[in-house]
């Protein structure tokens, strides 16, 4: 016979802080989301037109920087996972994109009747929107706009790892 006494049934490991950890859902924040998607169709609207009214030129991927600004500032305003904050930024890429048109046609109106843009602007009604957007629309719009709401869906939600 052994003369050691028997050892102590062994005890399980102690658990570690990581598994008692319980999950946390993501935090999310459309509100700030939404500013931030706002900010971001700012900058890309603003950047359209300078682009725009510099060269004389107006380039259809700049819808495709707009819709991407507005994804990513509503990604990281909002840190958002639900399908919603996709939906905000795909229609804010299209408002941006049409702003782009519309305060660059309204810096071209300016120049021809050689007034300042906030006159143009603040003159703006139905009509006159009207007829600018008219002016400055092609039908390849149509496709950069699109381009434009889908980068903004595709870059506003955080992945999942």
């Amino acid at each position: 016979m052994s003369t050691e006494p028997n050892p102590a049934p062994a005890a399980s490991a102690p658990e570690t802080f990581e598994s008692l950890r319980e999950p946390v859902a993501p935090t999310e924040n459309l509100l700030l989301g939404t500013i931030g998607g706002l900010v971001g169709m700012a900058a890309g609207t603003a950047i359209w037109v300078g682009i725009t009214v510099a060269t004389n030129y107006q380039i259809g991927y700049m819808a495709v920087g707009v819709g991407l600004l507005v994804g990513l500032a509503m990604r990281f305003a909002g840190r958002g996972y639900s399908p919603a904050f996709a939906g905000v930024a795909a229609v804010l890429s299209l408002l941006g994109c049409a702003l782009g048109n519309l305060f660059t046609g309204c810096v071209l109106v300016a120049r021809e009747f050689e007034t300042t843009f906030g006159a143009v602007v603040s003159s703006l009604d139905v009509e006159m929107t009207t007829g600018i957007m008219q002016a400055m629309f092609s039908p390849m719009d149509i496709l950069f706009y699109g381009l434009g709401a889908w980068a903004g869906w595709k870059y506003s939600v955080v992945r999942p790892e």
